[in-house]
This record gives structure tokens, C-alpha cells and sequence, in this order.
């Protein structure tokens, strides 16, 4: 069982529709994917339909917060943490003890998972509880933490320097570089920055600012990164799309 962590040092680099798309990805394999928005927006969890009332639900705790799709004979079952209608709503009253039972109790479905994927953003104060409490509910599944970035030259280098200083990433995603051969050359180049697997994915239309997703949007770059996510990190490998 594995616990793909979507890392960022800011916003607006695309983690949460990489973490959104990954998940599909995995559930159009057949897979039963749980996906965990930690993001104070809710933004990964809002695409993949988890944003207002489902009356089908008894509860009116689960109809806000909580969501599965159905992906071809795979499933992912979406937990909204933060954001209008997130689950810390609940629980952000309540004693510590009583948050943590909470917690593990919506966090019950992902025992029966191989893959949990979370969007993770920076946490302080109060907040930093509900990671703390969910990685270690979590701590039975092998850790793989990705760092997204896009092409800007600081922000490269500031995302080097924490991933060379992690002691065991799994990779990088270079997002949304210019969709040209010199652009994704350069990118190409840059990868050599740092270890593990890097993916580089062009800037991609339909992509941007889209409302919700559906697996025929997945990127061929993340397809390619399914392939791996069971392997251990090499070295260093880079993911190109196929560019004419």
C-alpha cells in the first residue's frame, strides 16, 4: 500500500490537478484510490466532484465532505478536509481525543486501498493536528512524496534544495513549462537538479482552469508516472511527453 504525498512550496503550480489526475489515473486501472484534500482551498477534491450536498447520503456530516466516484472497475473516495464545506468544520471545536477518533473513523476507508494520495499544503497552529493525526493513522503505507514546481528559475531552485535535502523523495513534477521544444528541452536540462524520478509536463489548455476532470483529460506524462509509482525512486529518470 502506497501514500503518494503532492508537495509544493506555493500555489498556483498545479499539485492539486496533478493529485487530482493521478488518482483517475489509478482508478481507470481498476484500482481503489482514496484522495485526501489537505489544501485550504479543496481545490483537487472539488474537481473530482466533491463540493456540494449528495442527497443519496443519510448523514448530513458525510453529504459535505466526503465523495467516491466510480473510474471503469476502479473507485476513488474523496475526503474533503479544509475548504467551505470541509470536514475540520466539524471537528475544529472539539477536544483533541475527539478530533482524532473523528478522524479515524473517516479515515477507515482507506485500509481497504492501495493507493492514498494527499494534496497537502503548509500547515501551522490548530491545523497542523489533522496532519499529524492523519499521518499517523497512515503510517502502514510506504511513503512516496512528489514535489511540484513549475519552470520559474526560483522557484526551481528554491524546490532543489528541498528535495536534495529530503533523504528519500520519490520525484518531481516540472509543471506547466511552455508547450515549445526549446522550453521543454531546457526543462529537460534542468531535471538534473534533482533526484529521482522528474517528470516534465508541458502547459496544457485544457488543463487550466478547468472545473471538474474526467480520465480523458490525463496528461500522457502522469500515465507514464503510474508505471513507476511501485518501483523504488531511481536515481534520477526523466518523463517526457512525446513531442513532435
Amino acid at each position: 500500500m502506497f501514500l503518494i504525498e503532492f508537495l509544493g512550496l506555493k500555489g498556483g503550480v498545479g499539485r492539486s490537478t496533478l493529485s487530482a489526475l493521478l488518482a483517475l489515473g489509478l482508478a481507470e486501472k481498476g484500482m481503489r484510490v482514496s484522495l485526501i484534500d489537505l489544501d485550504p482551498l479543496g481545490y483537487s477534491s472539488h474537481l473530482l466532484g466533491v463540493r456540494e450536498p449528495n442527497l443519496s447520503h443519510n448523514s448530513t456530516e458525510e453529504i459535505q465532505f466526503q465523495g467516491e466516484i466510480n473510474v471503469g472497475r476502479g473507485s476513488v473516495n474523496v475526503l474533503k478536509i479544509f475548504g467551505h464545506v470541509g470536514l475540520w468544520n466539524l471537528l475544529k471545536s472539539l477536544p483533541r481525543e475527539e478530533i482524532q477518533q473523528r478522524l479515524e473513523h473517516y479515515l477507515k476507508v482507506t485500509k481497504n486501498t492501495k493507493y492514498v494520495i494527499t494534496d497537502k499544503s503548509q500547515f501551522t497552529g490548530n491545523t497542523k493536528i489533522v496532519q499529524d493525526i492523519i499521518t499517523e493513522s497512515l503510517n502502514q503505507f510506504t511513503k512516496k512524496r512528489l514535489y511540484i514546481t513549475d519552470s520559474n528559475s526560483i522557484n526551481l531552485e528554491l524546490t532543489a534544495k528541498l528535495v536534495n535535502e529530503d533523504i528519500d523523495p520519490f520525484g518531481v513534477i516540472i509543471n506547466m513549462v511552455p508547450p515549445f521544444p526549446s522550453a521543454m528541452e531546457k526543462a529537460r536540462e534542468v531535471a538534473s537538479l534533482f533526484k529521482g524520478l522528474v517528470v516534465v509536463n508541458p502547459f496544457i489548455e485544457s488543463l487550466f482552469n478547468v472545473d471538474s476532470l474526467s480520465t480523458d483529460l490525463i496528461p500522457v506524462t502522469i500515465r507514464k508516472l503510474i508505471g513507476f509509482l511501485d518501483s523504488p525512486a531511481p536515481d534520477l529518470l526523466v518523463i517526457m511527453p512525446d513531442m513532435e
